[in-house]
């Protein structure tokens, strides 16, 4: 998908990190701006839309799917609290956005810091989609010595695409929906 600018709406912190690690090497594009949304009154997220679609610019929605029943409930839910938001820009992250996170974890990985040993001691699963906020921080390793955001930077060190698609399909869905 070509775009002319590009504003990614994310919840907090973690997604920023992510999104900024992540997602923005892989658009071709040098006008991304991130824009949290978490703590921002519903009208202004509204207006925020409007005024991106009336300059021709383009977005992306992520919000997680906190552990709903239903993903096409979700989709509606997230839809009808915001009006205006296109459903083709929308992104649900399976379950959150931690799940996204240990996903990519390459243990082959050669770097020449501690990172790949540090972080073959986590177990993960096959299908990280069911990864919650509380999940991820049990599988801090103790080297981290609790530290969430050291562990997450350690990860995002060491992340592979291919790996991370192959782990969580919400995350292989947003790269074949919104990176071309």
């Amino acid at each position: 998908m070509p775009f002319k600018q590009l504003y990614i709406f994310i919840e907090g912190n973690d997604d920023e990190d992510f999104v900024k690690t992540v997602i923005k090497p892989l658009i071709n594009k040098k006008n991304i701006k991130t824009w949290k949304y978490s703590k921002k009154k519903k009208e202004k997220i509204i207006n925020f839309i409007t005024s991106i679609k009336s300059m021709g610019a383009d977005y992306i929605f992520i919000t997680d799917f906190d552990e709903r029943d239903c993903l096409e409930n979700r989709i509606k839910e997230v839809l009808n609290e915001y009006s205006n938001l296109d459903n083709h820009c929308l992104a649900i992250v399976k379950n959150e956005i931690e799940s996204w996170y240990i996903s990519g974890i390459n243990y082959d990985i050669e770097i020449d810091n501690e990172c790949p040993k540090r972080l073959r001691k986590i177990s993960i699963p096959d299908d990280t989609e069911k990864i919650t906020k509380e999940d991820f921080i049990k599988m801090i390793p103790p080297s981290f010595k609790g530290s969430k955001i050291a562990f997450m930077q350690e990860i995002l060190n060491c992340f592979d695409i291919s790996i991370a698609k192959e782990r969580n399909n919400s995350f292989n869905c947003f790269i074949n929906d919104f990176i071309k």
